[in-house]
Parts: structure tokens; C-alpha cells; sequence
């Protein structure tokens, strides 16, 4: 993904926190609906997944963001085929739950991440 740059992928979990309250819908309203994207096979889950993670990365974490760069570590995984990637954004995921306040996400990144990635 281009949005990275020369950072790591570990280092995203220093980002700022996510303030355009646009941005911050974009990235809740896509965490909410990749679930049933990925369930249904919907084409819209792989643009969707990375939408929501370059948003991130250009505008900072939100709570979601742990959602959507557990999702998208499945698209890294299966349809990249970059197993070493994909883990690296399911621990991302998982690091950004460790947070106190990310308490509504850190079930779904764990059964995530734990399922089909890590």
C-alpha cells in the first residue's frame, strides 16, 4: 500500500488520533459493514477494507480503524498472498484494541485475527 510510505507497519499505531469528523464516519460505517461484505463475497469488500485503512493512515487511527486493518489483513493474506503483511496488519489491529477505550472493538479484531490470520 502506497499510503505507508517508508513506515513500518508496526508504526502505524502511532498515528494521530483521527479528528475530520467526515473521515471518522467514512471509517465507522465501513467497519460496520465489512462483516456482512465478507460474509456475502461482495466484490465492495476489498475497496471498501482498503478505503477505510488509507483513510487511516492519512488521517490518523480511530476506534474503527483496529476493524477495518483486521479486515483488510484478510484481503493481504488471501487474495495477495502476503502472509507476512496481512499478520503485521492483524497485530496492528490487535495492539490498537490494547487501548482502553477501544473496548467495542477488541472481540471482533480478536475473532478476526485469530480466525484466518494469526
Amino acid at each position: 500500500m502506497q499510503a505507508i510510505g517508508d513506515r513500518e507497519i508496526k508504526d502505524l499505531v502511532n498515528l494521530p488520533e483521527m479528528i475530520d469528523e467526515e473521515k471518522i464516519a467514512i471509517v465507522r460505517i465501513a467497519s460496520s459493514i465489512l462483516p456482512a461484505a465478507y460474509i456475502s463475497s461482495s466484490p465492495l469488500f476489498p475497496p471498501i477494507a482498503a478505503l477505510s485503512v488509507k483513510l487511516s493512515i492519512e488521517y490518523g487511527n480511530t476506534l474503527a480503524s483496529a476493524a477495518c486493518y483486521v479486515w483488510y489483513s484478510h484481503i493481504v493474506c488471501d487474495l495477495l498472498k502476503d502472509t507476512e503483511t496481512g499478520v503485521e496488519f492483524a497485530q496492528l489491529a490487535i495492539q490498537l484494541t490494547s487501548k482502553p477505550d477501544a473496548k467495542a472493538f477488541r472481540a471482533e479484531v480478536l475473532d478476526i485475527g485469530g480466525f484466518g490470520i494469526i
